[in-house]
């Protein structure tokens, strides 16, 4: 999965590319610093940055990919087994 972010369109939620992916989570940051990413308030919800990471909150995954009215979906289930990997 991919999160998709920049900080040149000021509405913008982030997008998240591949969530069919549970090989691999990485944040792509256009137009801006990972320093700028993480105050941002409209990213604040999405998780926090330690300086080195962004830790993610897995219901910002969920929301993101769409699926949060289908708890019981396989997508679900993969997400569940890439987080206690």
């Amino acid at each position: 999965m991919i999160i998709s972010f920049d900080a040149s369109l000021a509405n913008r939620e982030p997008l998240l590319i591949d969530p069919g992916n549970f090989r691999e989570l990485k944040i792509v940051i256009a137009n801006s610093t990972p320093a700028t990413f993480a105050v941002s308030e409209r990213n604040k919800e999405l998780g926090r940055w330690d300086g080195d990471h962004v830790w993610v909150k897995p219901q910002e995954l969920v929301r993101l990919a769409s699926v949060a009215n289908e708890p019981d979906s396989a997508w679900h289930e993969a997400l569940s087994q890439m987080l206690t990997r």
